[in-house]
């Protein structure tokens, strides 16, 4: 399986995962396992089981590490972080994430790190800790290129306006808010909601 694609069909999906995890496991081959391993972990995501799917991203990481796949272990460490925000657990989900960041910075993996400070600035605006959230958007901000990447610029500059808003400074929310209108897709239905939800805010 390609790390990340998955069918539809979420029974074949897992069954296809866990048959690759077999053969790797077999055939001790660490590298697909981590990223069988991966994959298994995805499928329990896929249908909000994100307790089940932890310790398959552990194992994951604990596989990659062994051998130096940094993207495979970065990977599993961000799915770690997210599953634990996404069970309300924000001390264990700050721990992993701040641990998936150092290891992306070392290797110069860029996106994945701009994704880790857009997550930890997540994190820090459910604890209601506006100023080290918006530190964060910020720096995820700094790694987007708003011409060769809007989507993700809107993505971004939807984040730094919701935290500006938090903290009460809502002119500069205002204007990041509408550089996020500016860049958004009119297609992108999902990211156009956060903007409106954010000029409501704002208002």
């Amino acid at each position: 399986l390609l790390l990340g694609s998955f069918s539809k069909d979420q029974a074949k999906a897992e069954a296809a995962s866990r048959t690759a995890l077999k053969i790797a496991t077999t055939n001790h081959l660490p590298y697909q396992r981590a990223a069988a391993l991966l994959n298994t972990g995805m499928t329990f995501v896929k249908r909000a089981h994100y307790g089940d799917a932890i310790p398959y991203f552990e194992e994951a990481s604990r596989v990659a590490s062994k051998i130096g796949a940094v993207v495979l272990n970065s990977s599993a460490i961000g799915n770690t972080a997210m599953c634990f925000y996404s069970l309300g657990d924000f001390p264990r989900a700050l721990r992993s994430r701040l641990d998936a960041m150092a290891l992306q910075r070392n290797a110069g993996l860029v996106t994945p790190l701009k994704n880790s400070y857009l997550e930890l600035g997540n994190i820090y605006l459910g604890r209601g800790e506006d100023v080290q959230a918006l530190g964060y958007f910020r720096q995820a901000l700094a790694l987007v290129n708003k011409d060769n990447s809007p989507a993700q610029f809107a993505e971004v500059a939807s984040a730094v306006a919701q935290a500006l808003e938090e903290s009460g400074s809502l002119d500069e929310a205002e204007r990041y808010n509408r550089q996020a209108f500016d860049a958004c897709s009119k297609d992108d239905r999902e990211q156009l909601a956060y903007a409106l939800l954010t000029r409501a805010l704002i208002a």
